[in-house]
């Protein structure tokens, strides 16, 4: 089931997807496997004719997605990225229901790689890659993180996934979906 996706006049950037699914994985016939996830991320600040703002309790910019491997973090991540882009182009999404705003920018960082021939290691193209989302995003970016710190040790990678997160919660209230193994890392950010 596809939607056309409503975009919406706010202040910030928000998403708004029911039973939202990844596309790829429902059109090459996996239906029955494909679990649909709903996803409410942004403080919906919506901008009436009066320019009174409305806020609905239960908004957050920053979403924590923890639990085990295969477990779906990764697709719902993807899913997201996808429905938001493909709403921007002006494509139906894979969603009973969608409603959102205009992003700015889509920052992910997914992976772990090197660079041999700039002689940076899995870990340094991280962290590059990481400082230029901290660098750019902007309150109307969508910025997605999986798996932030997997490249060093487990303290380094905790304490830069910590540091990381704290600091979008604090300074640049964007819309970030951030899957990590770290789950003590959810109870010391509540």
């Amino acid at each position: 089931q596809m939607c056309r996706p409503v975009f919406e006049n706010a202040e910030k950037a928000f998403i708004r997807a029911e039973a939202l699914r990844h596309p790829y994985l429902y059109s090459q016939g996996y239906c029955d496997m494909v679990v649909p996830n709903s996803v409410s991320l942004g403080k919906r600040r919506l901008i009436d004719d009066d320019y009174a703002m409305q806020h609905e309790e239960g908004d957050y910019d920053v979403m924590v997605l923890t639990g085990p491997n295969m477990g779906g973090k990764s697709t719902l991540l993807r899913q997201t990225c996808l429905a938001v882009i493909m709403a921007q182009v002006g494509c139906y999404v894979p969603a009973t229901s969608c409603s959102l705003s205009c992003f700015d920018r889509i920052f992910v960082r997914a992976g772990a790689r090197d660079d041999i021939v700039a002689g940076q290691s899995t870990f340094m193209v991280e962290l590059l890659e990481t400082g230029n989302i901290l660098d750019y995003a902007t309150r109307d970016s969508l910025i997605v993180l999986d798996e932030l710190g997997r490249g060093t040790s487990t303290w380094d990678g905790y304490a830069i996934a910590y540091a990381v997160v704290q600091f979008f919660c604090t300074h640049i209230d964007a819309c970030v979906l951030f899957s990590t193994h770290y789950h003590s890392l959810v109870e010391e950010l509540k």
